[in-house]
C-alpha cells in the first residue's frame, strides 16, 4: 500500500494522470450520494488521499495531486460529479464530438467553469486559467483537440 502524504502538499510522484497515481482514482457509484457519507467512502477505500468537499460555486487548485480527491456537491449537499483523483481537468471523450454538445457536458458536470471555444486560426491563449476550459473546434463545430482546463 502507497505511503500517505497528508494534503497540503500535492504529492504526485511525477504522475501528471489519475490512472497513473497506482491506486482507485475514480468513484462513480458515489455521484448523488452525501457528501460526508462519499468522503469517508473515499477515504475508508483510498486511506492514502485526502477528500477536499466542495461547495456550489467553488472549486479545487488545478494543480494534479495523486493525494487529493475534490467532492464536488451540489446546494443539497449531494455529490454531483464523479470524485476523481485530481477533478476532472480534461474530456478526451468530447474529441470528435458536435462543439456546442461538448460545452452543453463540460457546463453541465462542472458548472463552475467558464468553456471558451476556439475555432481554427483564432489566436492562442497564453494564460492559464483554472477556471476555464479550452474547446478547441473546426470549421464545422467538431472538437478536435481533447479539452482541457487551462
Amino acid at each position: 500500500m502507497p505511503t500517505k502524504h497528508p494534503y497540503p502538499p500535492c504529492y504526485n510522484s511525477s504522475c501528471t494522470k489519475p490512472r497513473c497515481c497506482a491506486f482507485k482514482f475514480e468513484w462513480p457509484e458515489l455521484v448523488g450520494r452525501n457528501g460526508e457519507e462519499a468522503k469517508g467512502i473515499i477515504e475508508k477505500e483510498t486511506p492514502v488521499v485526502t477528500v477536499v468537499i466542495l461547495s456550489p460555486g467553488n472549486y479545487g487548485k488545478c494543480d494534479f495531486c495523486c493525494n487529493r480527491v475534490f467532492v464536488y456537491v451540489d446546494k443539497e449537499n449531494q455529490v454531483r460529479d464523479t470524485p476523481t483523483i485530481a477533478s476532472t481537468y480534461e474530456w478526451p471523450e468530447l474529441v470528435g464530438k458536435d462543439g456546442e454538445s461538448a460545452r452543453i457536458i463540460i457546463e453541465k458536470q462542472s458548472p463552475e467553469l467558464n468553456v471558451v471555444v476556439l475555432h481554427e486560426g483564432d489566436p492562442p491563449l497564453f494564460d492559464f486559467c483554472c477556471n476555464r476550459v479550452l474547446l478547441h473546434v473546426d470549421e464545422d463545430n467538431m472538437v478536435q483537440i481533447t479539452p482541457e482546463i487551462g
